[in-house]
């Protein structure tokens, strides 16, 4: 159950990433850009000020939201925040095939990520396939499949 307080309206979208993704079919998408929200409290004049928070979204995905507010989705939406400016789309209007089935892991600190996918990361890095070091982090393309698929 959600804390009270944990949970806010976003306004309007602020930060979108800029990867080229390209998807086949009608959304929901699996993957898509990474954006993040303004709270509704905040005011024009406080977001060009810089005076507020952007709240970095990691379980959805930029182009899931456009189909959506294509489709009728109205601001403000409902967001949960995790941690310092790290927070999800919580919001009971949007059905569950449109958000993320993994959180990002760019956008996402790790000590945040579910369990499954550090547990994930874990096996990357102890078949060699991931490198983690304070900064960034190196993948082995073509990842090595696991000795038993």
């Amino acid at each position: 159950m959600s804390n009270a307080t944990d949970l806010f309206l976003a306004e309007a979208e602020g930060f979108r990433t800029l990867v080229g993704f390209g998807h086949n079919g009608e959304p929901p998408y699996e993957s898509g850009n990474c954006f993040g929200v303004y709270r509704q409290k905040d005011t024009r004049d406080d977001i060009i000020s810089g005076a507020v928070t952007e709240y970095k979204i990691v379980n959805f995905n930029a182009s899931n939201l456009d189909a959506l507010l294509k489709l009728g989705l109205t601001w403000p939406i409902q967001c949960k925040l995790l941690a310092g400016r790290t927070a999800i789309i919580h919001d009971p209007r949007i059905g569950e095939r449109w958000y993320s089935s993994r959180y990002c892991e760019t956008c996402c600190p790790k000590n945040l990520l579910p369990i499954t996918q550090v547990q994930r990361q874990e096996r990357e890095v102890m078949r060699g396939d991931r490198t983690e070091s304070d900064t960034f982090t190196t993948f082995r393309i073509p990842f090595r499949p696991p000795e038993f698929p």
